[in-house]
């Protein structure tokens, strides 16, 4: 019945985003097909589940674009800590390239060392730093430099011309080589294990290549590098080499791989970056309206659905769902203030993104404190639009409930706005009822303050001394 319920949600989300979201087409009905009857799904695949994760109910597949909803259980939850629940938009190939990274992080987790993931990014950072100070040391005199080094590195010469002339900026450009010499590597790694650093969805897998790649920065001479360095930095300069901004729009990498895209004909790797931002560019119409979290987010703050509500039951279930996502999403390492300000629309009348998305973080932030995520039955009923319970704090065992800081009786304009909803115990929210208090008198005059209740209206909802 569970897999049922989460289906018929999962395809309720998709019609509704349809129409502003452009995911679904008309001819392109979605269907509910078990992940094994997926079209085109490779073998890899078939033998990844039981294995490597469990499907979480049927997967929501869209035949015209041959593309489906997957939600994946990872088996391996030692190795995966961030959270053991993968979320992904693809086609059956790129399911069967999540099955090749999750078994790259199985297989070489045991040699690298589980407790040296943790240290890959900081020698990363260390590694890429060296190599840029090098790199700008050779620029403190580019001349002299460039005719000593004339037989093996000309091209310089031309480069340190336009240091000269002030045409060039090496710090800029050292900076921008850095960045692609540094994903280039990390490139050519993942592709020895049948992976696509670009693509990668679990942080886990991204820090074992970066581990794998920093041996190969370290130690590099300052003239091998200089000889890549001459044709980036002049195509920098020279805009010789432009890639359009749909291939590059890669969501997990946007500006590295714009950056490796431009310059990637003087690696040499260059050319299976190229095809790891075409392969990208399927999903890139997806990533230009936002990852499948900004979308599901983007629907329930949308200003023009939230104003279509007309019960307090509508924006308290609203609420539930949205911190459930939320939280989901920080827990698979995603950023929640990013989320929320990319799903963000317009402002519309009362509705006001900056106050929104302040009081939603708010809100958020006490149910974290109250213990509220730390049980999975808390998680799963704010999924289903019911209430959780406090877990810790003097208020534990309570459940909360959510109370409009303006009252709803008070304020008919500011019923549905989120910047008007937090949560509260269920006690104390029944006493409040619907007195003024502190916050919200605060309340309105941030309304105010923001042009959003005009001075007269402000005057009538608060005390004449507090408005």
């Amino acid at each position: 019945m569970r897999i049922v319920v989460r289906f018929l949600l999962v395809t309720v989300i998709v019609a509704a985003l349809s129409t502003r979201c452009g995911w679904v087409r008309d001819a392109d009905a979605a269907v509910s097909i078990p992940l094994r009857d997926v079209p085109g799904l490779s073998e890899e695949a078939r033998q990844a589940e039981g294995q490597l994760w469990q499907a979480v109910g049927p997967v929501c597949w869209f035949p015209k674009s041959k593309t489906g909803l997957f939600e994946l259980r990872l088996n391996d939850a030692a190795r995966f800590p961030v959270s053991d629940i993968v979320f992904l938009h693809t086609d059956a190939e790129g399911l069967g390239h999540l099955a090749r990274e999750l078994k790259f992080v199985r297989e070489q987790s045991a040699r690298v060392g589980v407790a040296s993931i943790s240290q890959a990014a900081s020698g990363a950072g260390e590694a890429t730093k060296a190599m840029a100070n090098g790199l700008l040391d050779v620029f403190k005199h580019p001349i002299d430099t460039v005719k000593a080094m004339y037989g093996g590195v000309s091209g310089l010469v031309d480069y340190a011309k336009l240091v000269a002339e002030g045409r060039a900026q090496p710090s800029a450009d050292v900076a921008f080589f850095v960045d692609g010499y540094w994903l280039n590597v990390c490139t050519q790694v993942s592709g020895e294990f049948g992976c696509n650093y670009l693509e990668m969805q679990t942080p886990e897998a991204r820090a074992l290549v970066e581990t794998l790649a920093r041996p190969r920065i370290v130690g590099r001479a300052t003239a091998e590098l200089l000889a890549a360095f001459a044709p980036v930095a002049l195509m920098r300069v020279a805009r010789a080499l432009e890639v359009s901004g749909e291939v590059a729009r890669v969501a997990c990498e946007w500006r590295s791989a714009q950056r490796v895209a431009q310059c990637a004909e003087a690696f040499s790797e260059g050319a299976r970056v190229r095809r790891a931002l075409l392969r990208g560019q399927r999903f890139a119409k997806l990533a230009e309206s936002g990852t499948r979290m900004e979308k599901i987010v983007g629907s329930l703050i949308d200003p023009a659905r939230l104003a279509t509500i007309t019960t307090r039951s509508g924006v308290t279930t609203r609420t539930h769902k949205l911190l459930a996502y939320l939280y989901q999403h920080e827990a698979a390492g995603g950023d929640i203030a990013g989320v929320l300000k990319k799903a963000a629309g317009r402002d519309s009348g009362i509705f006001d993104a900056k106050i929104d998305i302040a009081q939603i973080q708010k809100t958020y932030h006490q149910a974290k404190e109250w213990g509220i995520f730390d049980d999975a039955g808390n998680i799963e009923r704010m999924q289903h639009e019911r209430a959780p319970t406090i877990t810790r704090g003097p208020y534990a065992g309570q459940f909360v409930e959510v109370d409009h800081i303006i009252p709803w009786s008070r304020a008919p304009e500011t019923r549905t706005t989120f910047g008007n909803l937090r949560y509260l115990p269920e006690k104390v929210n029944q006493a409040r009822s619907d007195t003024l208090d502190a916050d919200m008198i605060e309340k309105v005059n941030e309304y105010a303050k923001r042009g959003l209740l005009t001075p007269g209206r402000a005057k009538e909802l608060l005390p004449p001394n507090q408005a």
